[in-house]
């Protein structure tokens, strides 16, 4: 013992040692340094841990494979190849950029998807978010005073809580810095509120408007929303801790920043829910529609108090090993301490509001809040709440002088440093990287198959035509569910995985580029929805809970379904259901693909007769008042819309007339433009197959006309007699900051 006691002595005061002790105390103190190492840690875990997502793979969970891949593949190419973005080729032309499976506006987004190649650049966008989303957690523990383990435990905590698997989604990871960000902006700013400290206070406003700015432009909504709803709750504590007019003044200071810099996307958006079905907000029973009510007590436990690997699932809010702790520090010292009970209360609010009823219930009839759905994304805002309840527990219990007379005091200080961030490595290990490593292997494929091209497009990839048209996936939806829950068979080979996939009616044509008139968008016009609607349900009679048989079975169809889809553009119909040739004759003409391969699932292509092209003249023509009720007179009733078309004028007298004779040529068709010339003996109307929504302005020989509904979807327009060139275009929202 003599010996060991002499060594520890010469180690002590060596030369070695006594210049790591100054280089620690000197550096290693310093509050930079330590940012600059936490920010680090998190980095090289979040990197490691989305490792196989940046080895060609891919998450495949609905939500992602559905919506987000596909949108930010068209989203990738558009920018990558210097074209637009501002209108996607499905539901006939649609404004993506400004509904929630968007964020292209997003400044992060912009960069790094025109830098990067597509997945690499959606995966590293995903990585960033959760980066930012840790590292402003730990500022504001830090800015709070909290020691640097409880600060991480707080980064860690709040990371794994995102729902890394299945909700590696860069829609609601582009939220995910919101709170943490702006919580530690606006308490900087409580502290910057001498005159002296303007510049300081200046620098965070800009700060604070920009991850606002960033988040709302690239963010999923709601979760912006109930973030900033928790914000205003932190700022409202710290007023009421102590009221400063200077406070007050650089909050409205940061929130007015910020919206005048959203303004014109607010304003777009704004525009554009006019003619959705979310006018208005939505119902009290679609609003309320989430999970069984059985299942909200099971949710409320898996979601906020277990750990991944008590729940199979990843989609723990918190991290379940030290929520004891929170319990027992905020039941015992929440009086004495107001940042607790400021916490603490936060995440009762959001456990209770993640129920139907009554705090549900009742900001549904609030004017913003009546837009959204889904009760527990509430939880987004608890888990940043038990996030700092946890760090707070942890510094307690790191600073606090508890005289234990059981455990001397040396021990003490041994379980409070190296046992606590010995057993914080520990629990990162096992409630993040260890557990995202092992789902992302059992729930990803080969990028290769999603981004390869199905054998139906590749089929009409081969007829070789030169005019613009869409397609229209027919299945009903009970198949396409089906055909999803059976993804996974275990004698499924991954390419048939996918191949099954394909069958669904969201995004996916979006990454073949193909034009759909179908797809999936909370957004959707009302008008589209509608007929849409109309459609299938001539189609989906057919299936009721019979499953397999259905794909021996026959769909008959009434030839005005193919007449309404040619004045829809649509030139190719592919089915999992063959169709009946008894009624429809020469309207169809099947497409024998038999030289192309096969899969499990028989998919059958159609080429319907009755396609029209993208911009066309009829020969006659009906003019009718405006609204809605022009859904019976033009879609419930059968007509043959080459003959005969409808415009919604006001200023128009009600009836009809013959335009014979008008010409359409030299047509030129992208995503936001379509420009055509025509020729006619008299003045005529034209219908363009593009969605009539917000946001496009026609000109004829660059003066600028009126735009009408036409055939109740598309737009209308007057052409004068003669020679003349007509241009469409859809102006972007940002058109003053972007020259695309």
């Amino acid at each position: 013992m003599k010996r060991v006691a002499d060594i520890k002595d010469i180690l002590l005061e060596s030369k070695v040692f006594s210049r790591v002790r100054i280089f620690y105390e000197s550096w290693l103190k310093k509050e930079w340094v330590k940012v600059l190492f936490a920010g680090s840690i998190l980095a090289v875990s979040i990197g490691f841990a989305l490792l196989p997502l940046f080895e060609g793979r891919v998450i495949f969970e609905e939500d992602v494979i559905y919506y987000y891949l596909p949108a930010f593949k068209f989203y990738s190419d558009a920018l990558r190849q210097g074209s637009s973005f501002l209108i996607a080729p499905i539901f006939s032309g649609f404004p993506l950029p400004l509904t929630q499976v968007g964020g292209f506006f997003d400044p992060l987004n912009l960069l790094i998807f025109k830098l990067f190649p597509f997945l690499d650049a959606y995966h590293i966008r995903i990585a960033l978010n959760y980066f930012l989303g840790g590292f402003f957690t730990f500022l504001f523990a830090r800015s709070l005073k909290l020691s640097f383990i409880a600060s991480l435990l707080a980064m860690f905590a709040f990371v794994t809580a995102q729902h890394i698997v299945p909700g590696a989604n860069i829609l609601r990871s582009n939220s995910f810095f919101l709170m943490p960000g702006l919580f530690w902006v606006i308490h900087q700013l409580s502290l910057c509120v001498p005159l002296r400290r303007i510049y300081a206070t200046a620098s965070y406003i800009v700060t604070g408007a920009t991850v606002l700015v960033v988040s709302f432009l690239g963010g999923y909504t709601q979760l912006n929303l109930y973030g900033c709803t928790a914000v205003l709750f932190f700022a409202g504590y710290l007023l009421y801790r102590n009221f400063s007019f200077r406070f007050l003044f650089s909050l409205a200071a940061l929130f007015s920043l910020a919206g005048m810099l959203l303004l014109p996307y607010i304003s777009a958006v704004l525009d554009f829910v006019q003619v959705t079905h979310r006018l208005g907000g939505l119902s009290w029973a679609e609003a309320s529609q989430s999970i069984a009510p059985g299942s909200y007590l099971r949710t409320l436990t898996r979601d906020l108090f277990l750990p991944p690997f008590g729940t199979n699932t990843l989609q723990s809010l918190y991290i379940g090993s030290v929520s004891v702790l929170f319990f027992c520090y905020g039941l015992t010292l929440s009086k004495r301490n107001s940042l607790v009970a400021f916490f603490a209360g936060l995440l009762a609010f959001s456990i209770l509001s993640a129920f139907p009823f009554p705090l549900f219930f009742a900001m549904h009839f609030l004017p913003v809040f009546s837009y959204f759905r889904f009760p527990p994304h509430w939880f987004f805002v608890g888990s940043f709440a038990l996030s700092m309840l946890a760090a707070l527990s942890i510094h307690h219990i790191y600073t606090a002088k508890v005289p234990l007379a059981f455990i001397s005091a040396s021990m003490q200080q041994f379980l409070r440093t190296r046992v606590m961030v010995l057993g914080l490595l520990a629990i990162l290990v096992l409630n993040f990287i260890m557990p995202v490593r092992l789902e992302i292997s059992h729930t990803s494929i080969s990028s290769e198959n999603l981004l390869a091209k199905p054998w139906v497009v590749r089929t009409i990839d081969n007829m070789h035509t030169t005019e613009a048209f869409r397609t229209y996936q027919l299945y009903p939806s009970d198949i396409s569910w089906f055909l999803f829950k059976n993804l996974f068979s275990p004698d499924a080979s991954e390419s048939d995985k996918f191949e099954r996939e394909y069958t669904q009616t969201h995004l996916l044509p979006l990454i073949w580029g193909i034009d759909s008139v179908r797809g999936f968008d909370n957004l959707e016009p009302v008008r589209y929805r509608k007929v849409l609607e109309s459609l299938e349900s001539r189609i989906i009679d057919v299936v009721e809970d019979k499953f397999v048989p259905i794909f021996d079975a026959t769909i008959a169809l009434s030839p005005r379904v193919f007449s309404l889809l040619g004045m829809m553009n649509v030139k190719y119909v592919w089915s999992a259901v063959a169709l009946s040739k008894k009624n429809l004759q020469n309207d169809v003409t099947y497409v024998d693909a038999s030289q192309f391969e096969t899969r499990p699932i028989l998919i059958r292509i159609y080429q319907n007769n009755h396609f029209l092209p993208r911009v066309f003249a009829p020969s006659s023509i009906v003019t009718v008042p405006e609204g809605e009720q022009n859904f019976s007179t033009i879609i419930a009733t059968p007509h043959d819309f080459s003959k005969v078309g409808f415009i919604e004028c006001a200023d128009c007298v009600a009836g009809s007339s013959a335009q014979e004779g008008v010409v359409v040529k030299d047509t030129v068709v992208n995503n936001d433009r379509v420009s055509f010339v025509t020729e006619s003996p008299v003045q005529a109307w034209v219908v363009v197959s593009n969605s009539m929504i917000p946001g496009w302005e026609a000109t004829i020989d660059g003066i600028s006309t009126k735009i009408h509904y036409a055939n109740y979807l598309y737009q209308g327009i007057l052409i004068p007699a003669g020679t003349h060139k007509v241009v469409i275009r859809y102006i972007p929202p940002y058109k003053n900051f972007f020259s695309l």
